[in-house]
């Protein structure tokens, strides 16, 4: 059963360009979310500079992914401590990002879709932090005085409730 499906809206995001420090933009959502109960996913149809996805508790405490240049991490974050791993991004072969419990073990996985029927599965890890009350992220910025190729753009954020 899908609890929220915001299918119809797209959700752009342009960073600052050519700025010193850490510049990043983005929608917090208001309520929060049950990742046991729930699986979340969104489509990426345009990253650029970097682009986030994620389920956070607050800036410093969060499970997600990050598109950086040409690469595409997996990362928790927990109170400065950082777990990640990293693969060659293929916009087309990553496409859609979901965030979900395991059904069979007390982890949070991490899974990548080419076009959201078939999931593969690219991350896995032990919760180090609460996963029953996580806002959703979508964000966009830079770190670096870079250059700005235009928006991320975010849709089809789906909030399934699991069966």
């Amino acid at each position: 059963m899908i609890v929220a499906n915001y299918d119809d809206n797209v959700v752009s995001i342009t960073p600052r360009s050519q700025t010193d420090g850490a510049h990043f933009s983005g929608f917090v959502s208001v309520d929060s979310f049950d990742l046991v109960s729930n699986r979340i996913s969104v489509e990426v149809r345009r990253a650029t500079a970097t682009t986030l996805f994620a389920l956070a508790i607050d800036s410093d405490n969060w499970y997600g992914f990050r598109i950086e240049g040409r690469e595409l991490f997996f990362e928790s974050h927990t109170n400065g401590r950082v777990s990640a791993k990293k693969v060659a991004y293929e916009p087309a072969g990553h496409r859609f990002f979901r965030l979900r419990k395991s059904e069979v073990a007390p982890t949070v996985v991490w899974e990548t879709s080419a076009n959201e029927t078939s999931w593969n599965l690219e991350y896995v890890e032990t919760p180090l932090l609460p996963i029953s009350a996580l806002q959703i992220a979508l964000s966009a910025g830079t770190t670096t005085p870079a250059s700005v190729s235009g928006p991320a753009t975010f849709a089809k954020l789906i909030v399934e409730q699991k069966q």
